[in-house]
């Protein structure tokens, strides 16, 4: 049997633990007298469940925003900054978009778009919160797209557009998680691209989104010491040095490793700081209902993307199938 393995996500996460494949590290973490600080606040976040702790990340992802200074340069604006609102990205977009060149840009998928809308309220939880108060931020990327901030949904899921069109230089701004200056650095761009802090919506506190992939033991292990020298590998010190070197931001955090990764990358002391000592915020609560109802959330915006409802139906859609998700 497998020992060691990882989740897809920390939002899928919650579900392998409710099939019982995962064994609370809880007890093992406590002999081995191993340290937790560096993983910050991703713990509590995305990996509590009930008061007893099933995995560690392998790798976290600070959402933030990518920018072609080229395609700034060109248009005679200012670049983004690292305390840059949701409303000054649009209004700043809408200056630099223009016939096949979009100033503001989400990878057309409505699970990339949501982190923005959940972000427009201050603590809300897709387990608890009242989807109505995601209307006003719902509506403002809906009245973005269709002012030509950025692209047409619909037309871009046509197209199968994704990350590359920040590569061809008809992004200036791009929405995404740090996994995506791996990728960059892959490419041959011909522009040179910076990173600030995701933007967050005027009235509310500065944060950003953030993701982690999630590594666990089987439950039924019967090598729990060597599994936990293969976790503690991956997930601790030794795992993210080596993680850093190839330009991902790893779960386990200290200014020596992010050093290695700024060495690796060779982002700016700008760009690093978009990266680093950030207020994050995910979904919800860790729990088994987190990857159905966030499901429903991507099923109910694509529907307003694409002119099919409301931003107000889809809160009323929410609420009700939330209720059945959770007393189903």
């Amino acid at each position: 049997e497998v020992d060691v393995y990882f989740a897809k996500s920390n939002t899928s996460y919650p579900t392998v633990v409710e099939k019982g494949f995962a064994l609370d590290l809880n007890d093992i973490i406590a002999q081995k007298k191993f340290d937790l600080t560096p993983y910050g606040t991703v713990l509590e976040q995305h990996y509590v469940i009930d008061g007893k702790l099933y995995a560690l990340p392998f790798r976290t992802n600070d959402w933030v925003i990518y920018y072609n200074k080229s395609l700034f340069d060109a248009a005679n604006i200012a670049y983004p900054t690292n305390d840059m609102t949701d409303e000054k990205f649009f209004e700043t977009g809408s200056q630099i978009s223009e016939g096949d060149v979009y100033g503001s840009a989400f990878f057309p998928k409505p699970g990339f778009i949501v982190p923005a809308l959940i972000g427009g309220v201050d603590g809300f939880d897709v387990l608890t919160s009242d989807f109505k108060q995601l209307i006003p931020a719902t509506q403002k990327i809906v009245d973005e797209m269709a002012a030509g901030t950025w692209e047409n949904f619909a037309e871009s899921v046509s197209m199968s557009k994704d990350q590359t069109y920040f590569y061809q230089g008809k992004w200036a701004m791009l929405y995404d998680g740090s996994w995506f200056t791996q990728m960059l650095e892959a490419q041959d761009l011909g522009f040179e691209y910076l990173v600030v802090k995701s933007p967050y919506w005027a009235g509310t506190s500065k944060k950003g989104f953030a993701t982690s992939t999630p590594v666990l033991l089987n439950a039924k292990t019967q090598k729990l010491d060597a599994a936990w020298t293969v976790l503690s590998f991956l997930c601790g010190e030794e795992g993210a040095k080596i993680v850093a070197e190839s330009m991902l931001v790893p779960g386990y955090k200290t200014d020596e490793i992010m050093s290695i990764f700024k060495q690796s990358t060779g982002l700016d002391d700008s760009s690093m700081a978009a990266l680093t000592d950030n207020t994050t915020y995910g979904l919800g609560t860790a729990s088994v209902q987190l990857a159905r109802i966030s499901s429903a959330i991507n099923e109910e915006l694509e529907l307003v993307l694409t002119g099919n409802q409301t931003a107000e139906e889809m809160a009323d859609n929410l609420n009700t199938r939330r209720d059945e998700i959770m007393n189903g």
